[in-house]
C-alpha cells in the first residue's frame, strides 16, 4: 500500500513514496488492482475512471459433509453461494457482495450480516446448521470491478478495461477490473496493446506453458508424489505430499542439497521447517508470518498456537 503520484521530469517517470526516486520508463502499467483508479486518478490530465470496490466474505469451518463434491447454493436474491471441500478438514463457504464505496485503503473484514447471510443459506439447503462457534476462521476481499451504474453489487460487470492514455507523449495504461480467473487473457491482451505502442508483434504463449512447478512429468502426480518420498525417505508422506500438492516441482529448490532431517533448517513444528520459510520469503516475497500462514498458504488452520506463534517469530527474525 501506497501513494503514488506520478509525473514526468526531464524525460523521466518519477514515483514519490515519501521520498523521490527515479525510474527510467518509457511508458507505466497500472495494475494496481483495487488502487488503480486512485492511482490513475493522481496524475496530471488524464481522464478519471472510477471503480466500484465490492466486498466478498467467506467463512470455513469443520468439514460438512464426506466426500469431495461442490455445491452451488441457488439463494432469494438471485446470488449463488458455493459450498466446497477445503484444505482436507474443512469446508469453504462464501460468497458475498457488499459496496466498499471508493477507498481501497479501507478495513475489509467479514461483518456479522455476511456471516449470517452465509449461515443462513447454508441452512437452507443442509441438514447440519452452522453455529457461530463452529467457524474457525473467515477471510474477505475487495473486488475492483468497472462502475457501469449497476444497482446491486452483485450485478455488476466482471469484466474488464484497458486504458491507454497518453502523459506528454508518454503512454499510460491502466488495468481496470477484472478477476483472478481471467488473470491469463487479461495479461495477454495488455502485452499485446504494450506491444502494438511499441510497433512490435509477439505470438501468444502463455496458454500453453506450465505455471510455476506445473512441469510434472506427464502430469502424474501421484508418481511424482512417490519418487520424491524414495529420494527423500527421512522426510514424511505426509510432509511429501504437502510440498508436492503446494509447491509441485519448486519443492526441488526447497530441498536442494537435503541430504538429512538435519539440512531442513529450524524445526518450526507442526511439519514446518526452515527451509520452506526461506524458500517463500525468497520466491513469494512472503515477508510476515501472516503471509505464510494465511496468503501463501492455509497452514494457518493447521498449525498449532506455539507453532503459528514459531512461524511469526521465525518471519520476523529474518525479516
Amino acid at each position: 500500500r501506497y501513494e503514488m503520484p506520478i509525473h514526468k521530469r526531464g524525460g523521466r517517470c518519477v514515483e514519490n513514496q515519501n521520498k523521490t526516486r527515479n525510474i527510467k520508463a518509457q511508458m507505466i502499467v497500472n495494475a494496481a488492482g483495487p488502487w488503480a483508479s486512485k492511482i490513475l486518478n493522481s496524475v496530471p490530465n488524464t481522464t478519471q475512471k472510477p471503480l466500484r470496490l465490492v466486498k466478498g466474505s467467506h467463512i470455513i469451518v469443520p468439514k460438512l459433509y464426506a466426500g469431495d463434491d461442490a455445491y452451488i447454493l441457488q439463494n432469494d436474491d438471485d446470488r449463488v453461494v458455493f459450498v466446497i471441500p477445503y484444505e482436507g478438514d474443512y469446508t469453504l463457504i462464501g460468497t458475498t457482495d457488499i459496496d466498499m464505496g471508493d477507498n481501497p485503503n479501507a478495513k475489509v473484514e467479514i461483518s456479522d450480516e455476511e456471516t449470517e447471510y452465509l449461515r443462513a443459506i447454508v441452512g437452507r439447503y443442509f441438514k447440519k446448521k452452522i453455529k457461530i462457534s463452529d467457524i474457525v476462521s473467515t477471510y474477505a476481499g475487495v473486488r475492483p470491478l468497472m462502475d457501469d451504474e449497476e444497482g446491486a453489487a452483485s450485478k455488476a460487470s466482471r469484466g474488464y478495461q484497458l486504458d491507454v492514455q497518453t502523459i506528454e507523449g508518454r503512454a499510460f495504461l491502466s488495468v481496470l477490473g477484472g478477476k483472478l480467473t481471467t488473470y491469463r487473457v487479461l495479461s495477454e491482451e495488455a502485452v499485446n496493446k504494450i506491444d502494438k505502442i511499441f510497433h512490435k508483434k509477439s505470438e501468444p504463449w502463455t496458454a500453453r506453458e506450465k505455471l510455476p512447478g506445473g512441469d510434472i512429468a506427464d502430469n502424474d502426480f501421484e508418481r511424482f508424489v512417490r519418487e520424491q518420498t524414495t529420494d527423500f525417505p527421512f522426510l514424511s508422506k505426509t510432509l511429501i505430499r504437502r510440498y508436492a500438492r503446494a509447491y509441485g516441482t519448486c519443492m526441488n529448490i526447497i530441498l536442494d542439497g537435503v541430504r538429512s532431517l538435519d539440512d531442513m533448517g529450524a524445526d518450526i513444528g507442526g511439519g514446518v521447517y526452515g527451509r520452506e520459510l526461506d524458500y517463500l520469503r525468497a520466491y513469494e516475497f512472503a515477508k510476515t508470518g501472516e503471509d505464510v500462514l494465511w496468503r501463501r498458504s492455509k497452514m494457518g488452520l493447521h498449525l498449532d498456537k506455539a507453532a503459528i506463534r514459531a512461524v511469526n517469530k521465525y518471519m520476523k527474525d529474518h525479516a
